[in-house]
């Protein structure tokens, strides 16, 4: 998949991935002072291998995504990404959100490329796992190849359990561990789902699979 984005647009797309067993490659080209912000969610699917590449050809283009991946059982992903910036003064960010449980392996391999002449750039990545099982696995290969001085690049990432502390806490006030689990899962996934019309519909999935 291709998607080239004009000038000056100002929009966003959402990509929804539920399919069990799919390899699926887009590139996005921004020309000079496009907009775009991508929701992209993933949910439960049996394999997916998926190579997304953002190109900030023009001046002054900006891509936003918004990731969320949630996998449970034996269920597996394989993330590449790239964001190549190419015109001045662009900027790029790419945000994952996961939630594993069961065996579930999600592997994200995120690369920022900073050209020469790409000068007043801002870059970020992220990625932040949630397991909720010993067994469960999460892995974040982040990487920068920056050939400008006189840019922002930020990458992190993070593995971790929602807060026993705050569980218990919560649990302690007269909530029930199965309404603690929904509110830890909807605040996870917020940012992403917000305004999304397929919303509750995707919080049910993740709900039926805790």
């Amino acid at each position: 998949m291709v998607i080239d984005v004009p000038e000056y647009y100002q929009g966003n797309c959402t990509i929804l991935v539920m399919e069990h067993n799919i390899s699926v490659d887009i590139q996005v080209h921004c020309a000079a002072h496009a907009n775009l912000k991508i929701r992209l969610i993933i949910a439960y699917p049996e394999f997916l291998r998926m190579n997304i590449v953002l190109m900030l050809c023009g001046d002054q283009s900006n891509v936003i995504v918004d990731g969320m991946c949630v996998l449970s059982q034996q269920q597996r992903v394989e993330l590449l990404t790239r964001q190549i910036h190419f015109g001045k003064k662009t900027m790029s960010s790419f945000s994952m959100q996961g939630l594993l449980s069961g065996q579930a392996y999600c592997k994200h391999d995120g690369m920022i490329r900073i050209e020469e002449q790409a000068y007043q750039t801002v870059a970020r990545q992220q990625s932040k796992n949630i397991l909720l099982s010993s067994k469960a696995c999460a892995i974040s290969i982040p990487n920068i190849e920056v050939l400008h001085h006189d840019v922002q690049c930020y990458h992190g990432t993070a593995v971790g359990k929602f807060c026993k502390n705050q569980i218990e806490y919560m649990h302690s006030r007269g909530l029930s561990y199965r309404m603690i689990e929904k509110m830890l899962v909807q605040a996870l996934f917020e940012h992403v789902l917000h305004a999304y019309e397929k919303k509750e519909f995707i919080l049910q999935k993740i709900y039926e699979n805790l």
